[in-house]
């Protein structure tokens, strides 16, 4: 990473998949924080899917009106 006098946060860097925070590399941070996030999403996404379905057929709604 390089700082430029006087512009310290005025754009991020990018860094490489090799670069190492604290004596790891980015893509191992990366993965740590982001972890299976595609699969989880896809799993939610077929959930809510099933339970609009469901919903649908029974003529209700899947959204609560209960606070």
């Amino acid at each position: 990473m390089t700082k430029k006098a006087g512009r310290k946060f005025s754009s991020p860097d990018i860094l490489a998949g090799d670069t190492l925070v604290l004596g790891v590399p980015v893509d191992v941070w990366h993965k740590a924080f982001t972890g299976n996030f595609q699969n989880s999403l896809a799993h939610v996404k077929q959930t809510a899917s099933e339970v609009a379905s469901e919903h649908t057929q029974l003529g209700t709604s899947a959204i609560s009106t209960k606070t």
